[in-house]
């Protein structure tokens, strides 16, 4: 166990070329095969290497163009309801005009150009402020 230990240590050393010149020149053949062994595996992990370092992935700039996909697709949902519940009321005003006949209109127009300015305006203000 010990002198298996010691093996490593030196086959270890001797990759790192921190054995001296002397020591390695009396290396047994289990200690030469074993280091040939290391030498071939790091050989192949040295293979990945340039490939893991010429991977220059902006994070940022991922999470920018994220961020953007998901606004634009919020956007398109928020136009498609917004025309949706406009053709809704504008159909549905049509539809009540013809039911109703031309006077429901005309009380629509008076109801929509001049009561609902009167409401609305003090409601944005009190809302912008924040009630005070």
């Amino acid at each position: 166990m010990k002198n298996s230990e010691n093996m490593y240590k030196k086959v270890i050393d001797k990759y790192y070329n921190e054995l001296p010149d002397k020591v390695e020149k009396n290396m047994s053949t289990d200690e030469i095969i074993l280091s040939d062994k290391l030498n071939l595996a790091l050989n192949k992990l040295d293979i990945l290497k340039p490939d893991i370092l010429n991977c220059n992935i902006n994070i940022l700039e991922i999470i920018k163009k994220g961020e953007l996909i998901k606004q634009n697709r919020k956007n398109s949902l928020e136009f498609i309801y917004f025309i949706s519940l406009s053709a809704l009321i504008i159909s549905s005003l049509i539809l009540i005009t013809f039911y109703f006949g031309d006077n429901f209109f005309v009380y629509y127009e008076l109801l929509t150009f001049i009561f609902m300015p009167i409401v609305i305006i003090p409601l944005a203000k009190l809302l912008q402020t924040g009630g005070n």
